[in-house]
């Protein structure tokens, strides 16, 4: 096994090699190495585990600076002005990054999470120190369709704006239904292939701009709190965006397929949901490798979804079965799926008629640039300014199409 090394620099030497412009070119090779600057730091000063402080936390120690209150333990936060300190300004641009990622790139909440905030890292293990509460915040505000629901995959990429994404393509069903493959017969071969249609990645963010006066005076828990409101905005934008890839796909044709409710059940009619349409429609996910999660719905189609009646007295057979001894049914593998609960996210972007429904383990592809604030970084470093920015370049590809469609009520 190769040696690892955790700590090569300590927390006071590395404080050191921040100040001035020597801060913007650190943030510089945290990004070239394909990290966001808390996660280089945690490899270049560590993780202290007696304390819990990872190695920024370590370098706000280092600088003395308390970011969360404690009323209850006398313990207040230092105020604005003291990351606007020559010493300091290095600090801020990723204690203003680690308040936004708290909002976009919080735990998800529906199964195991595939990219989870490290900014969480001690209150998700319990190992919360005195000094690490000081530093470290609860995420407060979410969005009502966090983005982090309907993303499957992430994907980080340098120096370009533009990606192309990868699909699985599958041989034809008369290819794969085999009992056994004749001896000198071809096995058959899914195949990744590259989009014709390149994704463009898009700049999100927003600039919080405020009198120098006004920040100094400001304690930084709150500007933690104004920053992760904006993010909220910037998630609620970026949820619109993919919400715009599951219906018309991502330019590689693939958009969503629609299935008219009537079809389902005929007896539903005039924009109405029936039960029968509804578990018609969930049944009908489990060909293949999907699974109803989640579907995405306006507040009155919401409602509609939450009072669906069984429009009579008597009961299904399978509620009764057992109790009667007649024996009951038991879904097989993924079939059984189909008793699972589905996330519902309430949105005006989608259609007044449509429930956009989506197997959100394997739907979209979220891929961003990495390093793509760099420049705002070093502007803030190297200059005073009364207006700080934060921006990500985000763009969004469709995994599956056959992981997004649509039930249309109309």
């Amino acid at each position: 096994m190769p040696d690892i090394t955790i700590g090569r620099v300590s927390a006071r030497d590395m404080y050191d090699r921040m100040q001035g412009p020597g801060g913007a070119t650190l943030y510089e090779a945290a990004y070239k190495s394909g990290k966001n600057f808390s996660r280089w730091l945690d490899k270049e000063v560590g993780v202290d585990e007696k304390s819990g402080l990872d190695g920024f936390e370590q370098l706000l120690a280092v600088a003395e600076i308390t970011t969360r209150s404690i009323p209850e333990e006398g313990i207040w936060a230092d105020s604005v002005d003291k990351f606007f300190e020559e010493k300091n300004r290095g600090l801020l641009p990723e204690f203003t990054a680690r308040q936004w990622r708290r909002v976009s790139m919080r735990p998800k909440t529906r199964g195991s999470d595939i990219y989870m905030s490290s900014d969480l890292w001690a209150m998700m293990t319990g190992n919360v120190s005195g000094a690490a509460q000081v530093t470290r915040d609860p995420p407060l505000l979410e969005p009502a369709v966090p983005l982090t629901e309907l993303v499957a995959v992430t994907t980080g990429i340098e120096k370009t704006t533009t990606y192309e994404a990868m699909y699985l393509v599958e041989p034809a069903v008369t290819d794969t239904r085999m009992v056994r493959i004749a001896e000198t017969a071809e096995i058959p071969r899914s195949k990744i292939t590259t989009g014709k249609a390149a994704i463009k990645l898009q700049k999100y963010g927003r600039g919080l701009e405020a009198s120098y006066e006004e920040l100094r005076r400001m304690r930084i828990d709150r500007l933690a709190f104004h920053i992760q409101r904006i993010a909220v905005q910037s998630e609620i934008d970026k949820v619109d965006a993919i919400i715009d890839v599951l219906i018309n796909g991502d330019g590689n044709s693939n958009a969503a397929a629609s299935t008219n409710i009537s079809t389902l059940d005929a007896a539903a009619t005039g924009g109405a949901l029936s039960v029968l349409g509804w578990i018609t429609w969930k049944v009908g996910w489990n060909n293949g490798a999907y699974r109803l999660t989640s579907v995405l719905i306006r507040q009155a189609t919401a409602v509609k979804v939450l009072m669906l009646s069984m429009g009579n007295a008597n009961y299904p057979y399978t509620m009764v079965a057992a109790n009667m001894g007649l024996g009951g049914f038991q879904p097989m593998g993924n079939a059984q799926r189909t008793l699972d609960n589905v996330q519902y996210g309430v949105t005006e972007t989608v259609g007044a008629t449509m429930i956009l429904g989506l197997d959100a383990r394997q739907a979209i592809e979220r891929v961003y640039e990495i390093g793509g604030s760099v420049q705002e970084v070093a502007r803030f470093i190297t200059r005073q300014t009364e207006v700080m920015t934060m921006t990500e370049v985000e763009g969004f590809a469709k995994i599956d199409v056959n992981a997004a469609r649509i039930l249309n009520l109309a």
